[in-house]
């Protein structure tokens, strides 16, 4: 067994307890290694940004096969009622293990498999987190999609190699951020991690 199939099963393992922690120290802890996306700087700038802010509905934008980051954002936003998960790709036993855990917990959810520029978004939502298809084109569909629907936007692995220390870089991505944050009038807020960035989008529940 390699060390990321190990992990996994330990992270499988401790969604059937049903436990939330309540510190960044707890929650990383569990999803240390592969299991979540974000890597450590990330995930703690993220907490830090979103530590004293309501939030109770989150929107995922590409899931991935483990579910790390979103258990993570569970542990954070500690008013979260609602989240809806949505990857081109069906993980039937995280998913699973996911949906029990939130249910566990109390939190209305809702996972689907689709093309994510093509999915028709409904309501309003604190918080939408875009990490799909890593291209501007896809990105931008993303966005205009959820611009208009969210109090808070923000962006996954599209690191600028001239300006981070990071594996991949995604200039046309970077571009299409910077485009709708100067069209839409965003406002970043927070500090920045090694791939992360959050945008206020001004907007609010009518």
């Amino acid at each position: 067994m390699t060390k990321f199939s190990y992990q996994k099963q330990e992270f499988l393992k401790y969604l059937k307890t049903f436990q939330r922690p309540e510190t960044y120290e707890e929650s990383y802890d569990v999803v240390k290694g592969k299991v979540s996306g974000l890597y450590r700087v990330e995930s703690e700038a993220i907490w830090e940004i979103f530590k004293d802010k309501k939030i109770e509905s989150y929107v995922e934008v590409g899931r991935g096969c483990t579910g790390g980051t979103l258990f993570l954002f569970t542990c954070l936003f500690r008013e979260l009622k609602e989240v809806l998960s949505i990857d081109i790709v069906n993980h039937e036993l995280i998913n699973k293990a996911i949906k029990d855990y939130l249910d566990g917990i109390g939190i209305k959810n809702q996972f689907i498999e689709c093309d994510s520029t093509k999915f028709e978004a409904e309501g309003f939502w604190d918080f939408v987190f875009i990490d799909g298809g890593h291209t501007g084109e896809i990105v931008k569909r993303d966005i205009d999609i959820w611009k208009d629907r969210c109090r808070y936007i923000g962006f996954h692995d599209f690191a600028d190699r001239g300006r981070n220390k990071h594996l991949k870089a995604y200039p046309d991505v970077v571009e299409e951020i910077k485009k709708s944050w100067k069209e839409n009038g965003w406002k970043q807020i927070g500090k920045r991690g090694r791939s992360e960035i959050i945008f206020e989008t001004g907007r609010e529940l009518r």
